[in-house]
């Protein structure tokens, strides 16, 4: 399995709803296959709230996790992580061509499935701790059982 990080320029950021600063897609394939497809936003408090009060990628306060150190300080960069739902992952996987996935993901052919935020599950929500640690939240989508 291969990994790949794609910085993503920002003239071509997706999600035009939120104003991340930056943005950095993670593919996760093989020669024949994607598997998973994350996109990274590191953004400001605002797009954190946004996220919340609009329920943007999937999300609900009940599959939110502890904060992991404490609270979110409101001035520091939030690291913002959310991941293609398997639906249109397979999707995706079908219509590959096997071409680069730098330039292939970047296509208007996949920007019309990647472009969508009804398309992602929110992952994490992480804000830098250490120069080499990040606490923050993760979220579960496993329903329990009543």
């Amino acid at each position: 399995m291969q990994l790949k990080d794609i910085s993503i320029p920002t003239e071509q950021h997706f999600f035009s709803d939120l104003c991340s600063k930056a943005q950095l897609l993670r593919v996760h394939f093989t020669e024949n296959s994607i598997h998973h497809i994350e996109i990274e936003m590191t953004c400001v408090m605002q797009e954190w709230i946004d996220i919340q009060h609009k329920g943007l990628f999937s999300f609900r306060k009940e599959i939110c996790g502890p904060i992991m150190g404490g609270e979110f300080k409101a001035f520091k960069d939030y690291f913002i992580t959310v991941a293609l739902a398997p639906e249109h992952l397979t999707v995706l996987s079908v219509i590959w061509d096997y071409s680069e996935p730098s330039d292939w993901l970047l296509s208007d052919e996949c920007r019309a499935i990647l472009d969508k935020e009804e398309h992602y599950h929110l992952h994490s929500v992480l804000q830098q701790f250490t120069p080499r640690t990040r606490w923050g939240m993760t979220t579960s989508y496993y329903e329990e059982e009543a």
